[in-house]
């Protein structure tokens, strides 16, 4: 018969957990510094503008929702003329930054649904800027 064990015997090795050195995160330096606990949080400079596109993809992308709203989200792959596969990132992303709202259509009579996409006040901000910013490159 085993006896049982309880996590009470298994704590009593953890005292050679205490020789070991110990190596302070620089993310986690202010942690019990204030009166109220606070969250965890990295530093990486400043957020992206909700105006500035990362990439010449997602400049296509929503540039075709802007100039063609309300279409399947299939569609815009094809209208932008980028890969299948960035197209879940990048409509993902303008997604939270607020530059497109979907909406869900049922189409067929297999309860399917389709996603239309319609270009925010932000995204038309945006895609003048991507634009702007463009132009005034030598």
């Amino acid at each position: 018969m085993n006896p049982r064990k309880c996590d009470f015997d298994d704590d009593q090795g953890l005292g050679s957990l205490d020789n070991l050195p110990v190596i302070p995160a620089e993310e986690f330096a202010d942690w019990g510094t204030s009166e109220s606990p606070s969250a965890p949080h990295t530093v990486s400079g400043p957020p992206p503008s909700p105006t500035s596109l990362q990439s010449e993809q997602e400049y296509k992308f929503l540039k075709a929702v802007v100039d063609q709203p309300m279409q399947p989200s299939s569609a815009y792959r094809k209208l932008a003329g980028i890969k299948a596969e960035l197209v879940r990132p990048i409509r993902q992303r303008l997604l939270q930054c607020g530059h497109i709202r979907t909406h869900v259509m049922n189409i067929g009579q297999r309860s399917r649904t389709a996603l239309l996409l319609e270009a925010l006040p932000t995204g038309k901000t945006a895609v003048s800027h991507y634009e702007e910013n463009r132009r005034s490159k030598p």
